[in-house]
């Protein structure tokens, strides 16, 4: 029997029906042009969907995974396909108007992949690789080599990706165990680049791989003639490097996630980011008892939602030990329900993460800032059980007000790009 786990997301048609057609929209369907139906299924396809479950593909193949949504418990590989979607695909999104595609990628993300019931495997979804690449991400880069604000040597994670296809393609898992490699036309052709490659941390000879890599048929671009090869090159040599190596370049490269709490979430925005090794912000509520709450229902009733910041950092340029250290800066870590002249239990301090391999780091560093003072910490540490974006005036506000209230001095907005520019030298790239 056939059953649909999945929920209705949308149903995008060109209204083109010369005899008529029964009021479906009432029913939630979309009837537009074509050239908006084109847009819809370009921001899926090239951005908002299918670049995650490959990306998820690859390196669920590599390490062990049977299931896309088992996948989304990994804190790496859901930052992964995050950072894909959110930070390299989403600047150059199509936008087809009557969907909005942040809003589309966040319930890709929250609800769709993550579904236990949608039987998509790793291995299936790897079928065919060499035939959707140019399109799945190739399109991503064409279209960032066309923008004069954005820069193609910017994406990190679409060259990990390429990447890990390669080391897919040794089918040899992280464990160190050979698997069956998914259907592919290109397979024979493949082979040689990647024959004789081993999992060693001994010099390789990468310029073997220079055929493949120039290939825009495959890549949606030529990744030497672009300056991308050399990051796929580095990578590759990383994740072939030994056993566990998967594991440890997606720690090294992928950026990790923490939410901080900090009083006003306008400064505290502002002053992570101008700080070196923070990839993105996002201002938001956190840990409350409402879903999807409004700035106003938090102000004044009783949500119980902390405005928080998510912080998406590069462990590579700053750890998350240097980051606590820089937000403690900015708090006071002994005030109950106030930071400056903000009161209220939305303006209480609190780290919230992600992965629980974070939860020890968050302990230790808080027993080291307990020892600063004689009054006890009111600094809460929890996992995080709830984040809802804030509403659009609210992200970046200070950018777009420059003005505005803000509870941080200045000097410390200083400090931290001080800060930044004496963390700079650490690279978020393979040599």
């Amino acid at each position: 029997p056939f059953v649909n786990a999945e929920e209705c997301e949308y149903l995008v048609i060109e209204d083109q029906f010369p005899n008529g057609r029964p009021p479906l929209e009432k029913g939630g369907i979309f009837f537009t042009d074509r050239q908006t139906v084109e847009k819809a299924e370009k921001m899926k396809v090239c951005t908002c969907l299918n670049p995650l479950h490959t990306a998820l593909a690859i390196y669920g193949c590599l390490l062990g995974y049977h299931l896309i949504s088992e996948e989304m418990g990994n804190p790496l590989l859901k930052s992964l396909a995050k950072t894909i979607g959110y930070q390299e695909g989403l600047p150059v999104a199509a936008d087809p108007g009557i969907l909005d595609p942040r809003e589309f990628l966040d319930t890709v993300v929250n609800i769709r992949i993550p579904n236990p019931f949608l039987p998509d495997t790793p291995q299936r979804i790897a079928t065919d690789t060499s035939q959707k690449l140019a399109v799945r991400f190739g399109e991503t880069i064409q279209a960032y080599q066309k923008r004069e604000d954005l820069d193609v040597g910017s994406l990190r994670l679409i060259p990990l990706v390429f990447a890990g296809w390669l080391r897919y393609l040794m089918a040899v898992d992280d464990a160190g165990n050979a698997f069956p490699l998914s259907p592919d036309p290109l397979f024979e052709d493949l082979a040689p680049y990647v024959a004789g490659f081993e999992l060693s941390d001994a010099p390789k000879d990468l310029s073997r791989l220079d055929g493949l890599l120039g290939n825009a048929k495959i890549f949606g671009a030529d990744l030497t003639a672009i300056g991308m090869a050399d990051a796929v090159k580095g990578y590759f040599a990383q994740l072939s490097s030994g056993i566990g190596a998967v594991a440890r370049t997606l720690e090294k490269y992928v950026p990790q996630e923490i939410y901080l709490a900090g009083g006003c979430f306008w400064g505290t925005q502002r002053y992570f980011d101008c700080l070196e090794g923070v990839v993105e912000t996002r201002v938001g509520y956190a840990n409350g008892r409402t879903q999807n709450p409004t700035y106003e229902q938090v102000k004044h009733e009783g949500t119980g939602h902390a405005e928080t910041v998510r912080v998406l950092f590069d462990a590579s340029r700053i750890s998350l030990e240097e980051l606590l250290e820089q937000y403690y800066q900015v708090i006071d870590p002994t005030s109950v329900n106030r930071q400056g002249e903000d009161v209220g239990v939305q303006y209480r301090t609190g780290i919230y993460y992600t992965n629980p391999a974070h939860k020890e780091i968050v302990e230790r560093s808080l027993a080291a800032l307990q020892k600063r003072y004689k009054e006890p910490l009111a600094v809460e540490a929890s996992a995080l059980q709830n984040f809802y974006d804030a509403e659009e005036y609210h992200q970046k506000y200070l950018e777009k007000n420059p003005g505005g209230y803000c509870h941080i001095g200045a000097a410390h907005f200083e400090a931290a790009k001080a800060y930044r520019a004496i963390s700079r030298s650490a690279s978020s790239r393979p040599e």
